[in-house]
């Protein structure tokens, strides 16, 4: 037999780093024109790395990345964009450490598309596994209106959601989202917009809240729209979902109208409100299946020689599930099927001669 020999070292070691990078450009890039755009970058990154070589093998133990960065670009006549961050990470990826990226976006461009602050922040959780704890999370929001149609604006954006990791690599996300939207309308004097506007601006709103949970495959979803102006203020709610709630599918509104004449007194305040509810929610008797309620809150309206005031007038309708009913029958029943209850209540006032005008007397 012949025996051979081999020997190696073992190096052993830690390096550490630091490395920084500025620059400005608005000359093109390759002979390219920039067309009036200015770039200026800014970056460092901070790192150390413990390694450990033996023979031909190589071994990285450890790895610490930290890393900050900015980009603006300027364009002649036309605004700037500007993205800033910063991220970090460890290797390896142990319980309890957490990998972290934040970045925030600033857009200015000549006011066609505004974003005043958008922030961006990701996070991976080292070794979280299971439905206690999110294994990743991500969020995002607008501080301030952000406008890329003229005279349309979105405010108060926001976005988020949590993965959760199975032990069998399974993932289920849980989310949601929500924003409004303004639009203004423009004034006008012609008869058309006279009565909701009494030809001053009005604005239109509209705000949206979806949330979603992938685990179960369940959502809920709300809408309002409202509208504006000097002589109108309405608003509409809609809202419904997969999961049995309190709220139940549901639909409401709210209007205030200031009626021409009687020196700015004349109002009319009403709202409405329906529900359809499910499960247990629906056995409540406080609910019902359906609830319906209509109320005008208030209303004073001046006529000749006579005004009329009306306070908490209300009509409340509810379908309630006949006894003995149990909750997975609910969404069975009809109409036909339910015990309905009425209840009105009002309060009016009616005073004659107290309106001057049209020789009309006291009294």
């Amino acid at each position: 037999k012949h025996w051979s020999r081999k020997t190696y070292s073992v190096l052993e070691g830690t390096i550490f780093g630091e490395a920084t990078l500025t620059g400005a450009s608005d000359s093109g890039v390759g002979g390219v024109p920039t067309f009036g755009r200015q770039f200026g970058f800014d970056a460092s990154i901070n790192a150390s790395l413990t390694f450990r070589h033996a023979g031909d093998r190589l071994d990285v133990s450890a790895l610490s990345l930290v890393m900050e960065f900015a980009v603006i670009a300027n364009f002649s006549g036309l605004g700037h964009v500007s993205l800033a961050g910063s991220a970090d990470f460890v290797y390896p990826c142990k319980s309890g450490v957490v990998a972290r990226v934040v970045a925030e976006l600033d857009a200015d461009l000549g006011g066609k598309l505004v974003v005043p602050r958008l922030r961006v922040v990701g996070e991976y959780y080292c070794g979280a596994v299971g439905m206690d704890d999110p294994a990743i999370s991500f969020e995002a929001s607008v501080v301030g209106a952000v406008r890329f149609i003229p005279a349309f604006t979105v405010e108060e954006f926001a976005f988020s959601a949590v993965g959760f990791r199975g032990f069998d690599d399974e993932w289920r996300f849980v989310g949601q989202v929500s924003g409004v939207v303004v639009i203004p309308v423009a004034a006008s004097s012609g008869s058309g917009t006279a009565l909701l506007g009494g030809g001053a601006a009005a604005q239109v709103g509209a705000s949206v809240y979806f949330m979603f949970d992938s685990g179960d495959g369940t959502w809920v979803a709300a809408a309002a729209v409202s509208f504006t102006s000097e002589w109108i203020n309405a608003t509409l709610r809609v809202g419904t979902g997969t999961k049995c709630t309190a709220s139940g599918t549901y639909v409401s509104g709210d209007v205030g109208v200031r009626l021409p004449g009687g020196g700015g007194d004349q109002v009319v305040r009403a709202s409405a409100e329906g529900a359809k509810h499910c499960g247990e929610w629906a056995l409540d008797p406080a609910l019902g299946v359906f609830k319906l309620r209509f109320t005008i809150k208030e209303a004073y309206m001046e006529f000749e020689g006579a005004a009329v005031q009306i306070l908490n007038a209300t009509l409340s309708v509810t379908g309630l599930a006949p006894a003995g009913t149990g909750a997975a029958a609910v969404e069975g029943l009809e109409a036909s099927d339910l015990d309905w209850d009425v209840d009105i209540a009002a309060l009016a006032m009616i005073d004659f001669g107290s309106i001057s005008g049209g020789g009309g007397g006291g009294g």
